[in-house]
């Protein structure tokens, strides 16, 4: 394998994302799109990445590509959704959590209505997650989190490391999941799957 491949630059982006060294895979990301900038899932990388790292305009702008690459892709709604519940605009994050389908959906509108003070709402996102998508303890952890349940959040983070979620692998970039990094509770479970926490 070629080291400076751009799908070898790709991979190593995600594996960097993967164990929590999100200012690395940025930059090795960057490399991989400059070599393929009509590349949408690596520009979507890069969007997340960025998103992860704490650079919420520009992961906004790098978004705004992957959408002009793949119109019908998830990726720009799931960083602008995120971007803007961190820029404090719950609004405009329901409004792109409402477009998506599925799982992600109602975890996100679950944190969005938390955030606009619409707890019932919130509350019934976050059941019908748990009743529809059960086996996606990751996710629901994710939801957990974000309306500030970390116990429960940390439940469900048990559970998944004990069914091995196959969504395990991107604990460290779910912008939702940031609350249970500072938790003394999160390198437990994180190395039991492998992970180091520095």
């Amino acid at each position: 394998l070629d080291p400076a491949s751009q799908f070898v630059l790709n991979m190593r982006g995600l594996f960097l994302a993967s164990v929590g060294r999100m200012a690395e895979a940025v930059e090795v990301q960057r490399r991989a799109v400059e070599q393929d900038p009509l590349n949408a899932i690596h520009t979507a990388n890069l969007a997340n990445f960025l998103l992860n790292d704490g650079r919420y305009g520009e992961a906004l702008e790098w978004s705004r590509r992957v959408d002009a690459l793949s119109p019908d892709g998830r990726s720009p709604l799931w960083v602008g959704a995120w971007a803007a519940l961190a820029a404090g605009d719950s609004r405009n994050a329901l409004a792109f959590f409402e477009k998506m389908r599925g799982s992600r959906s109602l975890m996100g509108r679950a944190v969005a209505l938390r955030a606009l003070g619409r707890d019932q709402e919130s509350k019934e996102a976050l059941d019908q997650l748990e009743q529809q998508f059960a086996d996606e303890p990751t996710i629901i952890a994710g939801a957990r989190a974000g309306r500030g349940d970390l116990d429960g959040a940390f439940e469900s983070l048990e559970r998944a490391v004990r069914v091995r979620d196959s969504r395990l692998w991107t604990l460290w970039f779910q912008q939702q999941l940031h609350p249970l990094r500072s938790d003394p509770r999160f390198p437990a479970p994180m190395e039991r799957i492998g992970a180091k926490v520095e």
